[in-house]
């Protein structure tokens, strides 16, 4: 298992899926941009969400290295330059993520899976799992006919929460990567109980327009080469992320806010995107204040 002391490495999910499979391969082009070892584990899990799973871990050890043995040949055929480690591990699945997002620059998955990721994902968001993990979670999705996007904008959500300042830094960080343009959105929706009349509205949206430009006046100087624009939108966020991830390279969504109204809402983006996003999505763990 990957010592936290030791260098940083993409950690992929191997569970024998195809959609393993494309999460390891797109891993493989990250790690060759970050110059960083690539790490595939299969976790034999004695546990699920409803307790002690009744496995003989001895029985399952050759599968486990069968799926690796074969995920690691589908990385290397395609990316020679790639290092590519492998291991498996025997333990309590969400404590083993946990660990393994020490010493990881990225913790990757599949969209869906045939063993414990999968359930995993049904049981719980992809907002939980980065609650609890110490790397950005990325969940690779693909489009219809199986290709992973490589070009389109980096998209950014945007909220009012103190942590999604370092989920925005996380994004324009990955758009120099891939040099690619940031696209900074925050959508917004009226709720019971708020003034929708043209004055209130047109204060929503100038309120939300200085919250993007905030945001984009800091990391622009950070970032002088990446080409940032900005979209404030009223409408469904969940939905508009959707529509937005058909276009986009990869979506940033925050893990974790500040407050709990912030929290349910970033939640539903990023459960919605874990479930329907057209492309891989980024699931940035922030810190809570106080």
């Amino acid at each position: 298992m990957n010592d936290p002391e030791h260098e940083r490495s993409i950690c992929v999910g191997i569970d024998g899926s195809n959609a393993a499979i494309h999460a390891a391969q797109w891993a493989a082009t990250e790690a060759t941009a970050r110059n960083v070892p690539l790490e595939l584990v299969h976790v034999i899990a004695t546990d699920n969400d409803y307790g002690p799973l009744p496995i003989d871990i001895e029985l399952e050890r050759p599968y486990a290295r069968e799926i690796l043995d074969a995920a690691k040949s589908a990385v290397t055929a395609g990316n020679e330059s790639v290092k590519v480690e492998t291991e498996i591990i025997t333990g309590r699945l969400h404590p083993t993520l946990r660990y393994l997002s020490e010493s990881a620059e990225l913790l990757v998955v599949g969209s869906v899976g045939v063993s414990h990721i999968r359930q995993l994902l049904i049981g719980s968001t992809a907002v939980d799992l980065a609650h609890n993990a110490l790397c950005p979670l990325v969940i690779v999705r693909a489009h219809r006919e199986g290709s992973i996007p490589t070009t389109g904008p980096v998209v950014v959500a945007v909220d009012y929460s103190a942590a999604n300042d370092a989920v925005f830094g996380f994004a324009a960080k990955e758009a120099a990567i891939r040099k690619s343009e940031l696209l900074a959105v925050h959508a917004w929706r009226l709720h019971l109980g708020i003034k929708s009349d043209e004055y209130h509205l047109s204060a929503r949206a100038q309120e939300a327009q200085e919250l993007l430009d905030n945001r984009i006046s800091k990391w622009q100087r950070i970032f002088p080469d990446v080409r940032m624009d900005s979209l404030a939108v009223q409408a469904n966020p969940a939905h508009y992320f959707e529509d937005l991830s058909n276009t986009a390279q990869i979506v940033v969504v925050g893990g974790r806010t500040d407050s709990s109204m912030h929290r349910r809402a970033l939640g539903s983006v990023a459960n919605t995107l874990v479930h329907h996003s057209k492309c891989p999505v980024f699931v940035v763990p922030g810190k809570d204040n106080g």
